[in-house]
C-alpha cells in the first residue's frame, strides 16, 4: 500500500489556551436545568460508562450498599429506554436480587399508555423519588431523560426536584450509558462520534444541558474506551468551557462521593485535564497540544478538587512505572505507529505503550475512506512528559495499567486522495 506523505503547510502557530475559545450560543437548555452547587450534596453518585452486566456485582452492590444496605428503597427510572415497560421492572428485579426494595415509576416518553409529563407530576412518584434512598437512570436515549423530567422552559419538573432532593439529603443517583451522560451540566445529544465531532466540529444540537449532578467542572461521556471517543470529549470539553473531564467504560463505574471519584467494576476510566492545554489559531480545524490524561483502573481513586491519584492496594504493592527513576526497566521497545487512534480500546494501548517502553511516544492516525471531508485527518500524539509515571499489575490473570499525566497532542493533517492504490 502506498500512502502519501502527510502535508502541513501553515505559519508559525500562535498557541492559546484550549479554554479561551468557549462558544457562546449553543442550544444548551436554560441555566434553571444547570447543577446546584454541590459543595452541601450528602449523597453520592454511581455513573456508569454502558453494557452494564447483571452479574456485575461490584457495582451493583456498591449502590446498594451507598443507598443504605440490604432493603434500602431504590427507584429505576426508565424514561432512556426503547422498552420502558420491560426493561424499568427487569432492571428493578436485579436491585431486588443483590438486596434493595426496587421499584420504578412510568416517567417515560415511549412508555405505552401512559403521559410521561403528567407521571412526572404525579403525587404518588413524587412520593416515592422523595423517600428513596437510591435513583437509578436507564440507558437509551439521554434525550428522553432531559424531555420527561426538564420543562421547557429549563426549570425542573416535580419528578427532578424530588430526586434533588434525595441526592442533597445523602441518596445515591446513579446510571448507565444515557444515564451516566446526564449527569454532568452539559452531555452529548444528537452527536457524531469522535472522528466525525473533529471534522465539523461540535454541530448544532450535539450538546444540551444535561441534568447537573456532578456539578459544573465536570464533563462526562460513557462507552469510552469501547468507542474510542475520547477525541470527541476533548472537542466538547474545549467547546463547553469545561477543564476537567471523565470517560468511564464500558461495565464500569465511577462512584462520585465526598469530591473523590472511585473506579468500581471491570476495567477502567480516563481522566481528562485541558487546563494548560493550547490552541493553535493557525490551524482551521480542531486541535490542541498537551492535554493530559489519566487512566483510573478498578479499585482506583482520584481527588476531584487536586486530581492526585491513590491507586488500588493491590496495584500499589506491584510495580510501579516511573520512567524518570533511574532504574527503570521497560517492556516495550519502540511502539509502532497506529492506523487507527480511534479504534475500540487502541488509547488505552497507546497509553500503556507509551508509558511503558523506552522511547515513550506513540503516533497515529484517525482518518475516513470516504465521506465529505475525507481528506481531513488527525494525527494523535500520545506521549510521556517529566510528570507521567504509573503502576502495573497481573493479579487479575494480564496486565492492567494506571497511568497517571500522559500527554496528548491532536493536529489536523491533509490525507491523500485516494489514500492508497492497489499494487
Amino acid at each position: 500500500m502506498n500512502v502519501l506523505p502527510i502535508k502541513s503547510r501553515r505559519p508559525m502557530p500562535v498557541w492559546r489556551n484550549a479554554l479561551t475559545a468557549v462558544v457562546v450560543g449553543m442550544p444548551l437548555v436554560a441555566p434553571a436545568a444547570r447543577g446546584d452547587s454541590i459543595a452541601d450534596v450528602k449523597g453520592a453518585l454511581v455513573i456508569a460508562g454502558g453494557n452494564l452486566r447483571f452479574d456485575n456485582a461490584p457495582v451493583w452492590r456498591r449502590i446498594i450498599e451507598l443507598a443504605g444496605g440490604p432493603g434500602a428503597p431504590v427507584v429505576v427510572v426508565p424514561a432512556a429506554s426503547a422498552e420502558p415497560g420491560r426493561r424499568g421492572p427487569t432492571v428493578a428485579e436485579t436491585l431486588k436480587s443483590y438486596g434493595a426494595r426496587a421499584d420504578w415509576v412510568p416517567i417515560a416518553p415511549l412508555l405505552t399508555g401512559t403521559n410521561y409529563k403528567l407521571a412526572a407530576r404525579d403525587p404518588s412518584t413524587i412520593g416515592k423519588l422523595e423517600s428513596a434512598k437510591g435513583v437509578w437512570f436507564l440507558g437509551g436515549d439521554q434525550q428522553r431523560i432531559t424531555a420527561a423530567l426538564v420543562n421547557e422552559n429549563g426549570s425542573r419538573t416535580p419528578a427532578l426536584e424530588a430526586i434533588w432532593q434525595a441526592y442533597r439529603h445523602g441518596a445515591v443517583v446513579g446510571g448507565s450509558s444515557a444515564g451516566a451522560a446526564i449527569m454532568s451540566r452539559s452531555m452529548f445529544a444528537d452527536a457524531r462520534e469522535s472522528l466525525g465531532t473533529m471534522q465539523f466540529g461540535i454541530e448544532k444540537n450535539a450538546v444540551r444541558a444535561g441534568l447537573g449532578f456532578l456539578g459544573d467542572d465536570w464533563f462526562v461521556d460513557q462507552h469510552f474506551l469501547a468507542r474510542g471517543r475520547f477525541a470527541r470529549a476533548l472537542c466538547a470539553m474545549h467547546k463547553c468551557g469545561f477543564k476537567y473531564g471523565v470517560g468511564v467504560d464500558e461495565d464500569t463505574a465511577i462512584v462520585f462521593q465526598n469530591r473523590a471519584f472511585h473506579v468500581v467494576g471491570y476495567k477502567g476510566a480516563v481522566v481528562m485535564d485541558i487546563a494548560g492545554a493550547k490552541i493553535d489559531d493557525a490551524l482551521s480545524a480542531f486541535n490542541l497540544r498537551d492535554a493530559r490524561l489519566t487512566h483510573l483502573d478498578a479499585g482506583d481513586s482520584m481527588d476531584a478538587r487536586t486530581r492526585q491519584v491513590t491507586v488500588s492496594e493491590h496495584k500499589a504493592k506491584d510495580r510501579k512505572v516511573d520512567p524518570q527513576d533511574a532504574g527503570f526497566q521497560p517492556r516495550y521497545q519502540k511502539p509502532s505507529p497506529v492506523s487507527d487512534m480511534l479504534a475500540p480500546w487502541r488509547l488505552y494501548s497507546a497509553m500503556v505503550q507509551a508509558l511503558d517502553s523506552d522511547t515513550g511516544v506513540v503516533t497515529g492516525l484517525a482518518f475516513a475512506l470516504s465521506g465529505e471531508k475525507k481528506e481531513l485527518g488527525f494525527e494523535i500524539k500520545i506521549y510521556r512528559g517529566k510528570d507521567t509515571f504509573g503502576w502495573s499489575s497481573d493479579q487479575g490473570g494480564n496486565d492492567t495499567y494506571t497511568i497517571v499525566n500522559m500527554h496528548v497532542d491532536i493536529t489536523p493533517v491533509h490525507m491523500a486522495d485516494p489514500l492508497y492504490q492497489r499494487r
